[in-house]
């Protein structure tokens, strides 16, 4: 390959990757103003904030596995990344004017142009990123999505009210401006890794990949439902006050981020299936430590780290795990299916940390987390991931 190549490989990755900073940053501000518009300013209960939501992530699920056939375009990207930047102009309208019913409907459209984007997204990194490099690809959106989050939260600190919206339009803009200006280096990469890819295909087992699938609905509850609980948790058990709990889990983001770099680097198609049972069994063990914690502890921040890291060796290589092997179009469905089961993350995430907590116990929650991650490492470990080391 050309040096020529290798510079448009890379701004065509880099702006791929840049379109997940935007994704983040959005899909922040709807977790964080969503909720709290609907109780603040419309008055909603929790539970019919909990059903709004809960319905718009199993509407989005609905959408991906209906649009799961249709093939991956810049076109389809642009008019998806277009409608969600049309939805977020209006919100803040729907809010002033008391319209409950319009600010319902924008945000569940808002989620599925979201959804759609992101799913596009990640089967672009995969078909742009170089043969055996899908790992670097994914750390380097990892990195990009955290630094989305990030900015959505200084912006709303800055902003303080629902102009955090106009923001996020002028972002999601900017990215979308940045994916425009590569499209022939993008369509150029993926056409010629599609054909390459085409020749040498090979596609496992069906069970194999709904045993991946299976993994990542375990690995994601796993996580989503540590995200969410840990403010109780601390709050509860550990006596934390003054939401003190912010800066401790902040150090697991931290770690991530920190990790995704090496992970990145260092993984490839010979050692993806062992770092991801290291990321199960190091997020098992960072959760099982903290259970045995009455108090806080400064040790603790070890074990959230150790948490982090984990979770970043999981991100980075199960996606690549899931889509080894497979032929462009087969990678596309596998990316959709893939979006599905972290979205359905989302929905069992507090169904099955609200039963926990409310029938059984704090620690009990963390047990059963540990539990879940155990089962994962398990059909992982047995699962025949056709990688080049068994192949050969």
């Amino acid at each position: 390959m050309s040096k020529h190549s290798i510079n448009e490989n890379k701004q065509a990755l880099y702006a791929i990757a840049l379109n997940f900073l935007s994704i983040n940053a959005i899909l922040q501000v709807y977790q964080s103003l969503v909720p709290l518009i609907l109780q603040r300013n419309f008055q909603i209960s929790e539970l019919l904030i909990g059903i709004i939501t809960g319905g718009t992530n199993f509407i989005v699920c609905l959408m991906l596995l209906l649009l799961n056939k249709m093939k991956p375009t810049l076109a389809a990207l642009t008019l998806s990344s277009v409608l969600l930047s049309i939805t977020l102009v209006i919100t803040p309208f729907s809010v002033n004017s008391d319209n409950i019913g319009l600010f319902v409907l924008l945000f569940c459209s808002g989620m599925m142009a979201l959804s759609l984007t992101k799913v596009l997204s990640n089967d672009f990194t995969l078909q742009v990123a170089p043969a055996g490099k899908e790992n670097g690809a994914m750390a380097l959106t990892k990195i990009m999505s955290t630094l989305g989050g990030l900015a959505a939260l200084i912006v709303m600190f800055l902003m303080r009210d629902i102009s955090s919206f106009y923001a996020m339009v002028l972002l999601n803009t900017l990215t979308l401006g940045g994916l425009m200006y590569t499209s022939k280096s993008i369509n150029k990469n993926r056409e010629a890794k599609e054909k390459a890819k085409q020749e040498k295909a090979h596609t496992g087992t069906i069970g194999t990949k709904v045993t991946i699938l299976v993994i990542i609905l375990l690995s994601y509850t796993v996580y989503d439902a540590m995200l969410s609980t840990f403010s109780r948790y601390a709050t509860n058990v550990w006596k934390m006050e003054n939401n003190d709990f912010a800066i401790y889990q902040s150090i697991c983001l931290v770690a991530a981020f920190i990790a995704y770099i090496p992970i990145g680097k260092s993984a490839n198609e010979r050692n993806q299936k062992k770092l991801t049972l290291f990321g199960l069994i190091a997020m098992a063990t960072g959760l099982l430590a903290m259970s045995f914690f009455t108090t806080f502890h400064y040790i603790t921040i070890i074990f959230f780290a150790i948490i982090g890291v984990g979770w970043a060796a999981i991100a980075v290589n199960i996606v690549p795990i899931l889509v080894y092997g497979a032929a462009p179009k087969e990678v596309s469905r596998l990316v959709g299916y893939y979006s599905v089961m972290s979205n359905i993350s989302l929905i069992l995430a507090p169904t099955v940390s609200g039963i926990v907590l409310e029938y059984l116990s704090y620690h009990m929650l963390y047990y059963t987390l540990v539990g879940l991650l155990i089962l994962a490492a398990l059909l992982l470990l047995f699962a025949k991931t056709d990688t080049k080391k068994e192949i050969a």
